[in-house]
């Protein structure tokens, strides 16, 4: 597939862009391209830099990434998704968009995508913030000595959930020696068998059969399945320190809600609906931005204008 792009290549257009790209010359207007044909320019911008196109919706947003990802023959695009937004007390909350958003911001922090496909509303939501992610990330290799227990509580500080049996993302399980671990970011779960605190072997395995691969993985490593990574006791405290500000005629109802949170976080849970309290977790806000270090494009910037502002009325 890597015709389409040297033949895009040798355009005069192509070459002008990539020139204000190197000068830094913004912005710049690109007209009279099909759909496929920016695809086929976005896909023929990678290079060692990430970059990031914004569209007006989430549809838009993947069908461009499917369409870079078959232009360029490789993964090299990345979908990130928008956020549900949950305000109210809820037990349980589908994490599927959040852990699509963790696995694209993972790989782009590694360095294993070159373009981030992502709607104007997915933009405007904040993220977990860099320096938060790669320290947060937990790396095992073959031959590492590991303290099992402390494997675990690391898990579910980084918002994993213990099960009985591994069958989704964001999920782990222990029985004995071995420790079964879906990571958010990965398509399969792994299989980590112990000899005594020593790491034996790791592996994927299928969550039908949970029949092992024989092909072993020399180093893991499993990114946080939650954007809201603090200590539990801390945001706990500044809770504590919101509600004694709070009047007015629903004071009661809010302090029911919110002391239930902090009892919660004071018993070291992971909240579902933690998104919510992101401005007390963190001290700045961080945003997809942070992550990227080339180009921003814009997809139709008059219809992402409109819905940008749709949202922000």
């Amino acid at each position: 597939m890597e015709i389409f792009s040297s033949v895009f290549r040798e355009l005069s257009g192509y070459k002008s862009i990539c020139e204000c790209i190197d000068k830094k010359i913004s912005p710049v207007s690109v007209t009279g391209l099909s759909h496929i044909h920016r695809a086929n320019l976005i896909a023929a911008l990678n290079n060692d830099r990430i970059n990031i196109v914004i569209t007006g919706s989430e549809a838009e947003a993947k069908k461009l990434c499917d369409d870079i990802n078959m232009m360029s023959g490789t993964d090299s695009a990345v979908l990130f998704p928008s956020r549900e937004q949950v305000f109210t007390p809820v037990d349980t909350a589908n994490h599927e968009y959040e852990y699509m958003r963790i696995s694209a911001l993972a790989r782009a922090v590694r360095n294993k995508c070159s373009v981030i496909c992502a709607s104007v509303e997915a933009v405007m939501q904040p993220v977990i913030p860099v320096d938060t992610l790669i320290s947060s990330a937990i790396e095992i290799s073959e031959g590492q000595t590991i303290d099992r227990d402390g494997l675990c509580m690391e898990l579910s500080r980084s918002g994993y959930q213990r099960c009985e049996k591994v069958e989704g993302a964001g999920q782990f399980s222990v029985r004995g020696s071995i420790i079964d671990i879906f990571p958010v970011q990965s398509d399969k779960p792994v299989r980590i068998e112990l000899w005594d605190d020593e790491v034996e072997s790791i592996a994927e395995f299928e969550t039908d059969t949970q029949r092992r691969s024989d092909e072993h993985i020399e180093r893991l490593e499993i990114s946080p399945a939650n954007e809201i990574i603090c200590d539990t006791n801390r945001l706990a405290d500044s809770l504590e320190a919101l509600l004694k500000k709070v009047r007015g005629k629903r004071t009661e109802l809010i302090r029911k809600n919110l002391g239930a949170d902090v009892s919660r976080l004071r018993a070291g849970e992971i909240l579902p609906h933690g998104m919510k309290y992101y401005c007390l977790a963190y001290p700045e806000i961080s945003t997809v931005f942070d992550y990227i270090d080339g180009a921003v494009v814009f997809n139709d910037f008059s219809e992402i204008m409109e819905n940008a502002n749709g949202l922000m009325s």
